[in-house]
């Protein structure tokens, strides 16, 4: 599967209280490499310190205080052994979290760590978008989203939201008729949408060429934030970003540098390289400002790294193939401000940990085989679900 690539979502069964913070949060199971999903190992973590992959439910009180490693800050890009956090007891904590688990999307209840199914996240599949079988029927593609404010799930991903929450953007690819024998089927051209989530008015933006294979990136008052997807066929600008401004209706370059962008606030971060070329990510850690255009070193890096997340504080969680890391594993990390690194967990060859995990005001959210565990910078990680096969889908709504 290639970057960009849309995956489509089967329907929940079984029943959730929906939560009742006005959040918004995204199920995070489109945009995947082509890397097999399994489990995140940790660096010397004893298999014994945890429950069986097989078992599900409720954390256990206590665990094994090691592995660990130094809380010394490092320098801007300097090699070290990649290592695993300090694992650490699970704090108390009350509230909800979206997850994506198997064929089912619902929420993980706290403090039991407990799934359960939400029948309102049903949706079906038209050609290639994404529509909710909930009415106003809403139409789009890339993700799915449950949005606290209209109490209903989206068919986007949380980032496609514009800012005040009462629309979306997303992009459609119009397929080409049915060929007459058994095949694949090219698309014609590439529209832009925004969708008015209250009144299900979807209008469209722009159009473009079977060429124009856009991404929603971001929904910011300035504009809607592109990049370009990869289903059949790589553009050689794949990895650019670019604004496509809703009042001139003109798209224009942010940058011409290759990256797979996360976009917060007003920058975007990644580290320069092809995103379709896991060989070629090698370049250093930058942050681009959306408004003028002005590209910063964060940190050097080594090959092979990409940007997972943001926190709310600035922190950059990301993914390096470490050399240190046995054989050849890559491992995930996090960058403060000053571009000093910290091990999290390793990931071994051939494993994909999570998409993007999510950061909130707690810490890192990401899951293994095992269950759902929590990174909290100075204290270390603790296992918060042993539900099995998930995915974290967004930040913690409190109860």
């Amino acid at each position: 599967m290639r970057l960009g690539t849309e995956v489509h979502l089967p329907a929940a069964a079984k029943a959730a209280p929906a939560p009742s913070a006005h959040v918004t949060v995204a199920v995070n199971v489109i945009r995947v490499r082509a890397w097999r999903l399994g489990a995140l190992i940790f660096l010397g973590l004893v298999v014994a310190c945890v429950a069986s992959p097989t078992r599900t439910g409720a954390v256990p009180t206590t665990v094994s205080p090691e592995p660990t490693i130094s809380d010394t800050p490092r320098a801007a890009g300097e090699t070290s052994t990649a290592s695993s956090a300090r694992l650490v007891t699970a704090p108390t904590l009350n509230g909800r979290q979206a997850v994506y688990r198997g064929a089912e999307i619902g929420f993980v209840a706290y403090p039991s760590g407990t799934f359960a199914a939400d029948p309102g996240a049903n949706f079906d599949n038209v050609d290639a978008v994404t529509v909710t079988r909930g009415l106003p029927k809403l139409r789009g593609s890339g993700g799915v989203t449950y949005d606290a404010m209209s109490k209903r799930w989206l068919p986007v991903w949380a980032w496609q939201l514009s800012p005040d929450g009462l629309s979306y953007a997303y992009v459609e690819l119009i397929l080409a008729p049915a060929p007459a024998q058994p095949g694949p089927r090219g698309w014609i051209r590439n529209e832009i949408h925004v969708v008015e989530i209250a009144s299900a008015a979807d209008r469209i933006v722009w159009t473009g060429g079977p060429g124009d294979q856009y991404r929603v990136a971001a929904f910011r008052p300035e504009g809607i934030y592109l990049t370009k997807g990869c289903n059949a066929g790589c553009s050689p600008d794949i990895g650019r970003l670019w604004r496509f401004d809703t009042a001139t209706a003109q798209v224009t370059t942010v940058t011409s540098i290759q990256a797979d962008w996360v976009i917060t606030g007003e920058y975007a971060y990644g580290f320069e390289g092809d995103p379709t070329a896991l060989s070629t990510l090698n370049g250093p850690l930058l942050r681009v400002d959306l408004i003028n255009g002005t590209v910063t070193q964060v940190m050097s890096s080594g090959p092979r790294a990409n940007v997972q997340a943001i926190g709310p504080d600035g922190t950059i969680y990301a993914e390096l193939l470490d050399p240190e890391a046995g054989s050849g594993g890559r491992w995930l990390f996090a960058v403060d401000s000053q571009g000093r690194r910290q091990g999290i967990a390793v990931v071994p060859t051939g494993y994909l940990g999570i998409r993007r995990p999510v950061a909130d005001g707690e810490g890192l959210w990401f899951a293994d085989g095992r269950g759902l565990w929590l990174y909290r910078t100075g204290s270390g990680v603790s296992l918060m679900s042993h539900e099995t096969v998930v995915m974290p889908a967004g930040p913690l709504l409190h109860a």
